[in-house]
């Protein structure tokens, strides 16, 4: 929560600044078409490369923001026959940044990017898959945390020094037959599966139909803002 308000905070800093950078809405457009593709390549590489990890995503989009800044204040790109100059080499630098930070550095756990991968593929409708491997449903919507951070929440909110006791039951007949004294037995924890064996569950056919879908609108969301673009251009030019 800190970190999320705190990033508010800078981004609303950082948008305050850039409004009396700009003198045109043009400008200001093309500027912000040059610097929003780099926050992407951080997703692109969670969801495609498996090696990618936090640090490489840190460099990536700081050194792709640093490259737009340089492009469009240094090297004076700002018009739109270097739109495609500048957005090439902001994309290039990133990438390039977020493959060696993710190679030099630790890799993420082999349990969280399984669980990650699994939450990813997991298409709606087939949600069983994911209890059977122990993730979390949150109370109130329909997300689920991966087991490694349910775990560490728990572990945190409880504190380390607290002891841990497996679940219990109550033993009716055991407290009844030992002249009303109640006593608990252990109860065996739930079984659960591993990410790659709840993978095996998944209807990849009702997962493939979903990925194309989602694919296809946001192809045409992209197709509706440039066109929209190009009417905002039309109608600001002098």
């Amino acid at each position: 929560m800190f970190v999320n308000r705190v990033a508010s905070l800078i981004f609303a800093c950082v948008s305050l600044a850039l409004s009396f950078v700009f003198q045109n809405m043009e400008q200001a457009t093309l500027f912000l078409w040059k610097t929003f593709p780099p926050m992407g390549i951080a997703w692109f590489f969670a969801i495609l490369w498996r090696r990618a990890n936090r640090s490489g995503a840190i460099a990536s989009f700081s050194a792709a923001l640093a490259s737009a800044v340089f492009c469009e204040f240094v090297l004076k790109w700002q018009d739109n026959a270097a739109f495609p100059y500048a957005i090439g080499m902001n994309l290039g630098v990133g990438i390039f940044a977020g493959v060696v930070v993710s190679l030099l550095t630790k890799p993420e756990s082999r349990d969280r990017v399984d669980q990650f991968f699994l939450l990813l593929k997991t298409p709606i409708g087939q949600e069983h898959v994911l209890d059977k491997a122990g993730f979390v449903k949150l109370p109130g919507n329909d997300t689920y945390e991966l087991p490694v951070d349910a775990n560490q929440l728990a572990a945190t909110v409880a504190g380390e020094s607290q002891p841990t006791f497996p679940e219990t039951e109550y033993d009716a007949d055991a407290g009844a037959g030992a002249g009303g004294v109640a006593t608990a037995v252990a109860a065996a924890p739930a079984v659960k599966i591993s990410a790659a064996d709840a993978l095996t569950l998944i209807d990849t056919t009702a997962s493939r139909r979903q990925s194309i879908v989602g694919v296809v609108a946001l192809t045409a969301l992209v197709g509706v803002m440039l066109i929209g673009i190009k009417i905002l251009q039309a109608w600001l030019a002098p």
